[in-house]
């Protein structure tokens, strides 16, 4: 993978999106967050959103590792 030919900005936009739809969709996790860690809906989702940022910050990191040892 060439970096140079990536446009990271956009993939952090859609591994953030991808990051923040599997989170929702564990709705056993998704229900311990709620119950555990959330006073409020702003609360509930900040922290969900937060997140997922972090999840795509990360997969982006790693990506850009590997795409210099290409």
């Amino acid at each position: 993978m060439n970096s140079d030919k990536v446009n990271w900005k956009q993939a952090r936009v859609d591994a953030a999106i991808a990051a923040m739809q599997g989170k929702l969709a564990d709705h056993t996790a998704m229900s311990r967050l709620w119950h555990g860690a959330c006073e409020d809906t702003s609360t509930f989702h900040r922290l969900i959103a937060e997140s997922a940022v972090q999840l795509a910050d990360v997969l982006i990191a790693e990506l850009k590792k590997k795409g210099e040892k290409v």
